[in-house]
């Protein structure tokens, strides 16, 4: 018989300044465990933390993990309690109906105490905080009193926060029975789904197959904090030219996870901005090749958006690659020596140009919107493998620019590097200067196209999610390339940042008209 695994949401709350690695632990362990973590005050412009949404994030979710340390938190406006307080009391509320689980983690009052004292009365923030103590006080003798409805636990700053998380989870989850998302681990049990989700069948279908994907579910939700910041400040950053009136920016969404989240954050401007005339011609053109940028822009927006290339989406991520998809291009293993592409390969990019719909063939100006599993910067090469051949090593760390996990993504990115229109590539951190699974990671260029001359000739940007403690130190790996920085919010945990060439700021910015 089918074993169905539950997902659930889990809303993680906690103070903004003090507990910024056991809050990343935590949702670092309920991704591992399948589940989707939400997590409002990582997103990008605190100010959008209305009342509403924090009430309806909380509702969604199944599951509320609270961390609490020596601060009480920044005040909501209006009100006499701080943003993490107002949040719990929303989730008490939803644990008292039955249809939300609540886990508590507080610092030691030792270390509590010892903290306080290091808190500094001419900081204005520190000062507020010395303040607070009575409603920080109150306020954790609420969640340690509540036995009925809070499951409760101590830890120290020497604990193993994610140990102590996992295990408290997996004893939550084990009583738990409340109705979570539906997740297939086996063969397709439509009877056990249905009755979980949905009646109609073709929507189930729907479901299921994009849930089989084998690493687009696992992905959407890794770094989903950096992705959100990422989708947000290039929306911010980009809209008004984008979205002007009478604006004729073309996009394309390739395919990944980070993609799709622009894709979603810009859907409700190019709804309001897409037109079509008497012909039904639109005023710009819209396409990727991303399943769920796909899916988001034409049946949940009412997007005319056009697939391309046309094809069945790949098992791995549901991106389509057309011809790509034929047996003729092969799957060879990554060549570290970086050889030309042959012709085969070129021939296939030749064929993609010249296709119906290809972003080459489209009036006005075009924006790329692109992915890379990884990409190498530094002179310093990490690796997955132990043990590798001096030959091989040698050969890697000459290695540079944008990797992906499969031959077809390479010559589809080729592709779209090939078409010289400009591109922005999306990435979080965790992926510059990553490990490389050797082997398996293709590098996208080679010495007839290399790294310096994409950095240098072809318009080219970079719009990279990343923590705010790190944001200094990507950002000048970027400058030592010659990048120019549009930084972002410094005032959030969690911020992105715009690296772009000359060429990109020529051939784009400049070109509609964009001034920093």
């Amino acid at each position: 018989m089918t074993t169905l695994q539950k997902k659930y949401q889990v809303f993680i709350s906690s103070t903004f300044k003090d507990l910024t690695t056991e809050r990343q632990k935590a949702i670092q362990v309920v991704v591992e465990r399948g589940h989707i973590p939400i997590a409002l005050d990582h997103y990008p412009a605190l100010a959008k933390k209305s009342s509403e949404v924090i009430k309806t994030a909380v509702k969604e979710c199944q599951i509320y993990i609270i961390i609490l340390g020596h601060r009480y938190g920044e005040i909501v406006p209006g009100k006499d309690v701080s943003y993490t307080e107002y949040e719990f009391k929303d989730a008490l509320d939803l644990a008292s109906e039955g249809k939300l689980k609540i886990l508590a983690f507080i610092l030691d009052q030792n270390e509590i105490n010892e903290k306080r004292k290091q808190l500094d009365k001419n900081n204005i923030e520190d000062n507020k905080e010395i303040h607070h103590l009575s409603k920080l006080e109150h306020f954790h003798a609420i969640v340690k009193g509540d036995e009925e409805r809070i499951f409760y636990k101590p830890f120290h700053s020497s604990d193993e926060f994610s140990t102590l998380v996992l295990a408290s989870l997996e004893d939550v989850i084990k009583d738990l029975d409340i109705p979570g998302w539906i997740r297939e681990t086996e063969n397709y049990d439509a009877r056990g789904v249905i009755q979980s989700i949905s009646n109609n069948k073709f929507i189930l279908e729907i479901v299921n197959k994009l849930s089989n994907f084998q690493k687009l579910d696992k992905r959407f939700v890794e770094s989903n904090i950096e992705k959100n910041a990422v989708a947000d400040f290039f929306q911010t950053t980009y809209h008004d030219l984008l979205f002007c009136p009478g604006g004729k920016v073309n996009l394309f969404f390739e395919s990944g996870s980070t993609v799709a989240y622009v894709a979603r954050d810009l859907a409700e401007h190019i709804k309001h901005s897409l037109k079509l005339d008497s012909n039904g011609n639109p005023n710009f053109s819209i396409a990727t090749n991303n399943v769920l940028a796909y899916l988001n822009l034409w049946l949940g927006n009412k997007i005319s958006c056009t697939l391309f290339p046309w094809g069945p989406p790949e098992e791995n991520y549901g991106a389509t690659f057309g011809p790509l998809g034929d047996d003729d291009i092969g799957d060879p293993k990554p060549d570290y020596a970086l050889p030309p592409l042959n012709s085969i390969a070129q021939k296939e990019i030749n064929l993609l140009k010249k296709l119906p719909f290809s972003p080459i063939s489209w009036q006005n100006t075009t924006l790329l919107l692109c992915a890379a599993s990884g990409l190498q910067i530094s002179k310093e090469h990490l690796f997955i493998q132990q043990n590798l051949s001096p030959t091989v090593i040698e050969q890697v760390n000459n290695c540079y620019g944008p990797h992906v996990g499969s031959y077809k993504n390479k010559i589809f990115k080729r592709f779209m590097y090939d078409t010289q229109l400009p591109i922005v590539i999306f990435l979080t951190t965790q992926k510059i200067d990553c490990p490389i699974d050797v082997g398996k990671c293709h590098f996208i260029l080679d010495t007839a196209f290399t790294w310096e001359s994409f950095c240098n000739e072809h318009p080219l940007a970079f719009c990279v999610g990343c923590a705010q403690n790190e944001i200094m130190k990507y950002t000048d790996k970027f400058k030592l390339l010659g990048f120019k920085i549009i930084p972002g919010s410094v005032y959030d945990d969690y911020t992105a940042f715009i690296a772009r060439n000359e060429r990109f700021i020529a051939d784009f910015e400049k070109k509609v008209g964009f001034n920093v």
